[in-house]
Order: structure tokens, then C-alpha cells, then sequence
């Protein structure tokens, strides 16, 4: 195709850009070129272009199309810089105007008011006199932390006046001299006597309160306030010393004395003064005592003030340190001083550091804090946004057509209903297989009207590479418009090599798309000096930058989860101005989706679409996704004028989408409800491809049972190969312990039936990296089965077949969970140790994932009873599962728990997305499910700090109680490990990292174990540890002790450690396990 670029440079941008372009093009113009490439090849012409971008680089790309016209392909750098089809400006005109976004914020200066004054008063504890000895002297302690300490001065400083008293006493701050010595005896008393909160009467005073004791960690009141506190007012006068403030617990603690006097300089008046006159000015026109929708705003105010104050806080903070302040303040230093410029905000970094005066740092935050106030509307509206890819334009293949029906009927309804005026909630429930992740892409272009911004989160690394493989590939977005982030180097180096070691679909795709990923540079002129504290890494710009954002969630959690230390910024920043698509969200359960709908909710209040997406979306997720995404658009409905009214659509592939405009969960649950009753209705109209049956267990014969399945499933669904029958099955456990148990069981067994023969792999989380992604990549080579002959032409399974003499073969993978979601795997059958309803579905799901075609006979076994049913557990069906003390099963015997008729004749996400009518939880497994999930997502109400009602509607969010009762990937805390070969001798030992960083021996505790030679012949994938060290040491040019270091790590909870029992054992082939001779003896 034939190419123009025209370069609207600046600067030193204009020579950066003629050297790369006269690389690739010839030049026709001063500043215009043309040239023949491919796509590929422009591709990397506009990668070159961003990694050298700056706030002066605008180059926009035109292809010839046709005989008459061209076609904008690109924008890189300033887009003011030309209009929506690329073309430059003869002329400008200007004009005063205020535009839509400023229009639609007509609170921002109520956000910047309470932030100015929360920031001039955030650090007023500092001059109390043990903080100031702390920092002047270098000796003695400050037991309390001083944002308790500001907050008691504040409190004295209002003293139960009304805000326009105390902000008409701030317009003349001159006058609060005089009155110094009664705001400290005042707040000497409040901090003996009473609660803080209760000189706080209006919520102006409590908001900017609350700002001030919250700007380094929200308060920690503890579990006593379950219940007890249903209103803001009621929870803030609760908060005392106790809820985190504490910083060293002292017999005598020292008294409240403020002998340098409080920061009262004439920056600090000044500033003071304008911010109250502006205050009173405002609120004159809003009656707080009379407008309702004021209070519920509160929350939204409240918590944009503290990121803004927060942010100030750290960018002031980075700035006193800088070289140019250094030199500012020696300059002062030689003026004559104010009294007040005795106080310091910190500490001096060395005896020649200029000080810094708490005055002027106050004033200095509140400055920087209004300014990032001020750019919330840019933010939210005007980063950085992909025009409709092609490939979306383009109409999908027809068994895809429900991908554009969707797409133009929802495209249609937003303009119906005006774009931006309601809140949008999708939920896509597509099958497996249908084209879910690109329909994803193609509804959120079709509700952001072709400026294509967005978030897609995940649970998996794996999953979240693959999809940003998919979208590469499929979508065609580049580096420039695409980032993929999962929070591992090493993870996403050995999913490249794998990459690499695959057969390309496209032999002329050369473009190394994840080393262009680590180079691209994502800059914004407006805000990169702004943000320049968050934003010093590129991983950092890529987050908040990247127009399509693939990432594991835990990268965007932080905007509700992270409580302290300003964590929760960067992710609240990305939520601010992109949207939101959690895939595969019934992945998580428990604490983590209570924790998601905490996230939801925000989305919401920020004014952002959200859709989820899975094929089997319980009701109870459904609803209460979409309960906490409407309180929080109704928030940001009554902030920015727009209607509360929220356009949800249902989207699957038997009717493209459902639109309805909704505002009460009641709707929502009515109109869920039918457009489940007709999903359900349609599939089972498919045909079956899974049909389940039960296989009774007992102690001592478990092992013996499970062979005898799965010889009778290779009889029903092994193919012919040749003089062979082969089939590939999987053995799903709960848990580690018995996935490796039967492995070592099937590696042993002399009970194998005639003329059979079996090969063995085991797989799940507690490998090394390396052995890991060795695993996976066989499983991907083998069972993705991109055609039916795809098994067959692999060498280790052709090396197999060849060398057997045995009639029947079969290929076993033993797996825990982490097979169930993200692999894209294809098994003839499947056995299954019961967990829940949602993994046998998800197990069952990858039984003729890839392949057609009606099943009559049972292609999946589930076990009668699993392990801990058979140890008798009074709890067995828990961790992973739904069963817990609130929720018991009479029974454990599957027979009872399952339909078994109903699985009989199919087992899908019919099972799971219907909301049973007469539940029975002490005696269904679905029911139960059901009921749990009900309970943990939609009962509660504004009194209950746990649950999702109560973060909905309750002040919770101004505590961290909530994210401590359920907090983001609870029962994670884990200690990483090294599986490095001892130099001596090369024998494999483990290593760990201690406080310095070094690498010290903590092998004491594991056994290692080898597979014995006689059952060595039954590894699927025999592990060689150190030729596979050998083999990236080589490709990578680092030492085998290097690669072993970077990865060789394995993650291991930490009450492993504390466990000396001996228990623990390692094999390269079997990863790392704790032993149970319970498990050995039930298997035989």
C-alpha cells in the first residue's frame, strides 16, 4: 500500500521524527513524505515514532485508498495537531468557551475547596512539639501519628461552630494569631475528653475532617463497629487513637505542647483566606441543610479531594527534594525569617539540606492538589483512545454474526438514549467458543462510540497473556494502543519463548510485539509533570496511559484496596478514564468478588461503563454487580446532571444483545430472570457434547476405582490410531496433596487392565517457573487441537505410541484447578474429585472444548465422595468450594448432592445460571451454591461493614474495615523460593531471599524425592531441571545459577514455613507437595 506522513513537529521533536521517516519513505515536502509498505512495516514506522515521542511530536499517516480519497491510518503524539481526519489547520480562531466536560462538573469547585483547605490544615499535627524535637534535634519519639494531631487542632480550631463562622474567621486569618494559644488549650482538652468529630457539626467540617486524618492510611476502627454506627456522622465520632494512630506504644506518653506555635506564615494566611472566600462564596448558593442530593454527593467529593490531596501531598514532597528547591530555599534562607518558618515539615536529608518550613508546605500541597483537581475533567475525558480498529469494523464470519448483531443493536440504543446520559452494565454470557473476548471489543466500540478505551481485567497471567495475544492478533492493535501487564518479567520472557517456539500463523508476522511493549513511551504532555511521582516507571504510563489495557485485576484493585500510602492512586487514575470488563468474574469467589463489587462500585461513581463476562454467571454475581454499579452511577448522576436510569444489555450468541433501561435491582432481577429462562431454553436444544455419571469410592480402593474409570472412558471415546487406541483424559483434584498422590499411585499400579499402558503428567501451581511453563507449553503443543490430527504430530506423543506394545494408550493429566480456567485444552474425557457446581462445569468444559458432534455414552466421571468427605470432615466440600459451618450438607455421598439425571443428559452452564425456585442447601450442591453465594453478594444492609449493601449504602468507605473483613486475594500471602543447583556439587537445593536481598539456603524442611526408574517409563513429560536451566542459560547468554535465580522460583504459603513436621516434599517431575499418608492409604 502507498503511504503519506505529514509532520506537524516542533522543536527537537521535527529532528527526531525527519531522522526516523527519511529511514523509511521518501521525502516530497518540508515535512511530508510517501513511500510503499506493508502493514507490518508501518507498523513498525509508528513504533519507532512513540518511542521517541515528546509533547512536541505530531505525525499523522494517510494510506492511499483508491483512486480519489485516503484514509487516516494513525496519529502519533498531539492530535490537536490536526482534526478526525488528519488534516491540518490553515487558520486558527479563538474563543472563549466553556466546554462540555468543565460544564459537566459542576462540583469540581466544591472538590477543590474541601481539598485547598483539608491540605493547608493535613499537617498542622507536625508542630506539636515531640515531632518538631524529632526532627531538629534527632532524638525522642512521636508516639502518635500527626495527622491525628491535625485533626485535633482542626477539630479546636471549628469548635462546633457552623462553617460559615469558621471559613468567614479564615478570610481574615490575621485574626487567628491572636487566638492561638485558645485553638491549643482547646484541642488539648478534645484530645483527653472527647471525640474529635464532635466540634465537626455540618459535613464541610467532617469531610475536610475526615480528609485530614485519612491522608496516610484510612482509619482502622476494628470489628467492634459491626453494626453499631448506620450513618457517616456516627461513624467518624467514633474514630479515635486507637483506629491506627498509635505509632509507639509508651508508659508516659508526652503532653500535647505546641511551644514553636502552629504555622500560621503569611503564605499560609494568604492562601487560607482565598480558599475560605471562595468556600463561603459557594456554599451561599448550596443550601447543605436543605438539598439532599448534597449529602449523597459527599461521598464522591470526599473521595476525589483525598487522591487530589494525597497526590499533592507526594508531588510537593518530590519537589522539596528536587535540586531547584534546594537552591530556592537557600536563597531564603538568607532573608530575614518569619517566626513561623521555625517549624519544619521533615527532616533534613544532611546537615548543608535547606530546611523546609511546614508553612510553606502547606500551602505548596494545596497548590499542587487544586491543580490535580483542576485536571480531573481531562483525565476523565481526553487521554489517550483508539478510532475503531478495522478489524472491528469489518462484519464477523457468520457463525460470529451475533457479535455485530449485538454491537449494532447496542450502538443503536445509546444514541437513542444519548451518549454518556446513562450509565451502561452489560453482561455477556456467549458460550465457550463463540467469540466472547472479540465481541467483548466489539460492544465496548459499539457503547464508546468508536473511541475505543478500556480496561479488560483477568484473574489469570496466563489468560491475561493469551488475551493479549488474541487481540494482537484478531484486533490488530499495536503496541502503541494496546499494553498487556500481569506483574512478572520472568512470567511474560518464558510465554514469549513459547511463543517463539509455536508455529506462527502468519510466517511475515515478525514484530516481537511484547519487547516493543517494554520500549514504547507513553507520554502526555498535560499531565507527565503532574503525575511525574507515580508515573517514573513505564510500567506505570502503560497503566494509566494505554488506551486498551489487558491486565491481571489485581493491577487496578488498588483503587479500592489500597488504604495507605497513596497505593491507590495510580489504579484510581485508570479508573477515572477508561472503562471496565472483568472477564471470566465468576472465576472468583468468596472475599474476592465481594471485593470486585467494592471495584464495580466505583467504576460507577466515576461515571465509567462496566460489562462482565463468563458463560456461567450465577444470578447472585449478576445482581449484585449491577446493585453496586448503580449506587455508584446514581452518585455520578447526581454530580455531573445526568439521568440515574442505567442502560444494562444481555448478551449471548442466540440473540446478539438485550437492552433495557433500568434503575431498580427489582427490574434488573426481573428482566435477568428472562433472559436466562430463554438462554437456558436454547442450549438445551444443542446437543449434548458432556454427560456425566457417579463412580462410588471407598477408603483403601479409591486408587483402583479411578483407573477402572478411566479405562472404561477410553473405551467409549478413544480414536484409533493406526494398531493403537489413544485417548487424552484429565484427573481434576481440589487440592496439591491428592493431584500428586495420584500421580504417584498411576506411576506404580500394577492393576493397569490387559494390554494397557498409560502415561502420566502431573500439573499445578507449586512448580517452578521454569518447569511450569515446560508443562504448559506440552499441554498447549498437544491438546489446543487446532485440527483433529494436531495430538498425533507431536514427537513425545509419536515417541510414545511408537515405543509401547500395549493395544490401549492413554495420556492422563492429573491437575488441581488451575487447569479449569485460562487453558485453552481439549481432552476426550475427564474424572473429577467434586469441589462445586461452577468446577465441574468449568472441568467438564474442556472435554470436547474444540471439537462437534453429539455425545451418547458419558464422557465425565465424578468421584462419589472426595477426600475430605472421606476423612469425614464435618466441612468437606470447602476451599475450593461453597460449603461451609453457616452452610452444612447433610450429606456428602454425590448420589444425593447431583441430579443425576440431569447430568446424565448434559452437563453445561445450564446447571449454574438459573437461580433454583425451592432451594434446598443442606441437601443439593447446587442449592447450596446457590444460597451461599446469595447470602455473601446481596443480603445486608448499610449497617453491615462486610457486606456488599453495606459498602453500597453505609459510610463504610471512609474505614478500611471492609477491605480487612474481605480483603482482595485472602489466604495469598505467600514467601517466593528458588530451586537453585548447588555450586559444589550441583544437587538441587532451595533458596530464598533474606531482608538484604541475598540469597541464603532454606532446605531444611523439604525432602527431595526422584521417580523410581521401573516407573519412570510412565512420565508423560519425564522433567530434566537442569537441561531445561541449560537451555535458557544458553538463549538467554546468563549462567545457569542466574537463570535458576530469575526462574526457578516457586511460591509457597507462609504456614508452610512454620511446619517442621518433615512433611514436605520436591520432585522436578511431581513440583512441590506436602505429604498425607491418609490420602496414600484411601488410594490403595
Amino acid at each position: 500500500m502507498i503511504v503519506i506522513f505529514v509532520s506537524e513537529c516542533e522543536k527537537k521533536a521535527r529532528g527526531k521524527t525527519v531522522s526516523i521517516l527519511d529511514s523509511f519513505a521518501e521525502r516530497i515536502g518540508r515535512s511530508t513524505w510517501k513511500t510503499r509498505m506493508t502493514m507490518e512495516g508501518l507498523k513498525s514506522v509508528k513504533i519507532l515514532l512513540s518511542k521517541n515521542a515528546t509533547r512536541h511530536t505530531a505525525v499523522a499517516c494517510h494510506r492511499v485508498a483508491g483512486y480519489s480519497s485516503t484514509q487516516l491510518m494513525w496519529i502519533v503524539g498531539n492530535r490537536k495537531k490536526f482534526n478526525h481526519r488528519g488534516i491540518c489547520p490553515t487558520n486558527f480562531t479563538t474563543a472563549d468557551s466553556i466546554g462540555p466536560a468543565d460544564n459537566d462538573w459542576k462540583f469540581l469547585e466544591l472538590i477543590k475547596i474541601v481539598t485547598a483547605i483539608s491540605a493547608l490544615f493535613h499537617d498542622w499535627g507536625k508542630s506539636w512539639d515531640a515531632f518538631q524535637d524529632m526532627l531538629q534535634k534527632k532524638d525522642g519519639s512521636d508516639y502518635l501519628r500527626h495527622e491525628y494531631i491535625s485533626l485535633s487542632l482542626f477539630s479546636a480550631f471549628v469548635n462546633s461552630r457552623n462553617f460559615k463562622e469558621w471559613m468567614s474567621e479564615l478570610c481574615e486569618a490575621s485574626r487567628i494569631d491572636k487566638k492561638q494559644d485558645q485553638i491549643i488549650s482547646r484541642a488539648k482538652k478534645f484530645f483527653e475528653n472527647g471525640s474529635l468529630f464532635d466540634m465537626l457539626p455540618d459535613p464541610i467540617s467532617q469531610t475536610i475532617g475526615w480528609l485530614i486524618v485519612s491522608h496516610h492510611l484510612m482509619p482502622d476502627p476494628g470489628e467492634e463497629l459491626q453494626g453499631r454506627y448506620p450513618d457517616i456522622p456516627s461513624l467518624l465520632k467514633s474514630i479515635n487513637e486507637k483506629h491506627g494512630y498509635i505509632k509507639n506504644h509508651i508508659n508516659d506518653r508526652p503532653e500535647l505542647n505546641f511551644s514553636r506555635g502552629l504555622p500560621l506564615g503569611p503564605l499560609w494566611k494568604k492562601t487560607v483566606s482565598k480558599w475560605a472566600g471562595r468556600g463561603i462564596e459557594l456554599l451561599n448558593i448550596i443550601d447543605i441543610s436543605h438539598e439532599p442530593s448534597f449529602l449523597e454527593i459527599l461521598r464522591p467529593v470526599a473521595h476525589m479531594a483525598r487522591t487530589a490531596l494525597v497526590l499533592g501531598d507526594h508531588i510537593r514532597s518530590s519537589h522539596e527534594d528536587s535540586d531547584d528547591n534546594k537552591k530556592k530555599e537557600k536563597r531564603q534562607k538568607k532573608k530575614k525569617s518569619d517566626p513561623a518558618n521555625t517549624l519544619l515539615a521533615k527532616s533534613r536529608k544532611s546537615d548543608q539540606a535547606p530546611p523546609v518550613s511546614l508553612d510553606a508546605h502547606l500551602a505548596g500541597v494545596a497548590r499542587e492538589a487544586v491543580g490535580i483537581c483542576h485536571f480531573y475533567p481531562y483525565i476523565e475525558n481526553n487521554l489517550f483512545y483508539v478510532e475503531t480498529p478495522a478489524s472491528i469494523e469489518r462484519r464477523s464470519p457468520a457463525a460470529f454474526g451475533w457479535q455485530d448483531k449485538a454491537a449494532d443493536y447496542i450502538r443503536g440504543k445509546i444514541r437513542e438514549s444519548g451518549h454518556g446520559n446513562r450509565g451502561f452494565f452489560g453482561v455477556n454470557m456467549a458460550s465457550t467458543g463463540t467469540g466472547k473476548t472479540f465481541g467483548n471489543a466489539k460492544i465496548m466500540n459499539a457503547v464508546q462510540q468508536g473511541r475505543l478505551r478500556y480496561t479488560l481485567a483477568l484473574g489469570l497471567r496466563s489468560l491475561t497473556l493469551q488475551t493479549g495475544d488474541e487481540y494482537k492478533q484478531r484486533i490488530g492493535l499495536d503496541e502503541t494502543e494496546m499494553a498487556v501487564v500481569i506483574g512478572s518479567a520472568a512470567f511474560r520472557e518464558l510465554h514469549e519463548r513459547q511463543l517463539e517456539k509455536a508455529p506462527s500463523a502468519d510466517e511475515t508476522d515478525t514484530l516481537d510485539i511484547y519487547s516493543a511493549w517494554k520500549e514504547i513511551n507513553y507520554t502526555c504532555p498535560v499531565l507527565d509533570d503532574k503525575l511525574s511521582t507515580k508515573l517514573k516507571k513505564n510500567k506505570a504510563r502503560q497503566i494509566l496511559y494505554s488506551p486498551v489495557l489487558v491486565c491481571t485485576i489485581d493491577h487496578i484493585m488498588g483503587a479500592t484496596e489500597g488504604t495507605k500510602r497513596g497505593r491507590h492512586i495510580l489504579p484510581w487514575l485508570r479508573m477515572l478514564s477508561s472503562d471496565l470488563v472483568i472477564d471470566e468474574v465468576d472465576d472468583f469467589d468468596g472475599d474476592d468478588l465481594v471485593a470486585i463489587m467494592r471495584l464495580v462500585h466505583l467504576a460507577g461513581m466515576l461515571g465509567r461503563n462496566v460489562m462482565i463476562s463468563s458463560a456461567t454467571i450465577p444470578p447472585a454475581v449478576a445482581e449484585s454487580a449491577f446493585n453496586a454499579y448503580r449506587c455508584g452511577w446514581e452518585l455520578f448522576a447526581i454530580m455531573h446532571g445526568r439521568s440515574k436510569e442505567v442502560l444494562c444489555a444481555w448478551i449471548d450468541e442466540f440473540r446478539g444483545a438485550k437492552v433495557r433501561s433500568i434503575q431498580g435491582l427489582d427490574t434488573f432481577k426481573k428482566e435477568h430472570t428472562g433472559f436466562i429462562r430463554y438462554r437456558t431454553k436454547k442450549l438445551r436444544q444443542q446437543p449434548a457434547r458432556r454427560r456425566a455419571e457417579i463412580q462410588d469410592v471407598e477408603k483403601g480402593t479409591v486408587g483402583n476405582s479411578i483407573i477402572d474409570a478411566a479405562f472404561r472412558l477410553h473405551n467409549r471415546h478413544g480414536e484409533e490410531i493406526g494398531d493403537k487406541k489413544v485417548s487424552f483424559g484429565v484427573i481434576r483434584t481440589a487440592n496439591i496433596t491428592p493431584c500428586v498422590a495420584i500421580s504417584k499411585f498411576l506411576l506404580r499400579t500394577d492393576s493397569l487392565p490387559e494390554n494397557t499402558d498409560i502415561r502420566v503428567l502431573t500439573y499445578h501451581a507449586r512448580f517452578p517457573m521454569l518447569v511450569r511453563h515446560h508443562i504448559e507449553a506440552e499441554l498447549d503443543r498437544v491438546l489446543k487441537r487446532t485440527n483433529k490430527d494436531t495430538p498425533f504430530r507431536q514427537p513425545t506423543i509419536q515417541k510414545h505410541i511408537k515405543t509401547t506394545d500395549r493395544k490401549n494408550l492413554i495420556f492422563i493429566l492429573v491437575a488441581t484447578p488451575v487447569e479449569e480456567v485460562g487453558r485453552d485444552h481439549d481432552f476426550d474425557w475427564a474424572i473429577l474429585e467434586p469441589s462445586s457446581i461452577r468446577s465441574l462445569i468449568q472441568m467438564s468444559g474442556r472435554v470436547l472444548r474444540h471439537r462437534n458432534g453429539p455425545v451418547n455414552e458419558p464422557n465425565v466421571i465424578v468421584l462419589n465422595r472426595n477426600f475430605n468427605a472421606l476423612k469425614n470432615e464435618t466441612v468437606a466440600y470447602t476451599r475450593p468450594g461453597y460449603e461451609c459451618n453457616m452452610f452444612k450438607l447433610a450429606s456428602h455421598e454425590m448420589r444425593e448432592l447431583l441430579d443425576t439425571e440431569t447430568i446424565a443428559q448434559s452437563v453445561d452452564s445450564t446447571l449454574r445460571i438459573a437461580r433454583p425456585s425451592n432451594p434446598s442447601p443442606g441437601k443439593k450442591l447446587l442449592d447450596l451454591e446457590h444460597c451461599h453465594l446469595d447470602k455473601f453478594l446481596l443480603e445486608g444492609d448499610a449497617k453491615d461493614s462486610g457486606t456488599v449493601p453495606g459498602w453500597n449504602d453505609g459510610p463504610w468507605h471512609l474505614s478500611n474495615i471492609a477491605q480487612r473483613k474481605h480483603p482482595f486475594r485472602k489466604g495469598r500471602d505467600e514467601h517466593d523460593f528458588f530451586l537453585i543447583p548447588d555450586s559444589e556439587n550441583w544437587s538441587l537445593k532451595f533458596y530464598r531471599k533474606d531482608e538484604r536481598g541475598e540469597m541464603i539456603v532454606h532446605d531444611y524442611w523439604i525432602t527431595h524425592e526422584e521417580v523410581e526408574k521401573k516407573e519412570y517409563v510412565r512420565l508423560w513429560l519425564p522433567v530434566d531441571y537442569f537441561q531445561l536451566l541449560e537451555e535458557m542459560a544458553e538463549k538467554k547468554d546468563l549462567t545457569i545459577r542466574q537463570v535458576a535465580m530469575r526462574y526457578g522460583m516457586v511460591s509457597v504459603p507462609y504456614y508452610w514455613l512454620s511446619d517442621e513436621t518433615g512433611r514436605y516434599k520436591f520432585s522436578p517431575s511431581m513440583g512441590l507437595w506436602r505429604q498425607d499418608d491418609t490420602i496414600d492409604q484411601f488410594l490403595g
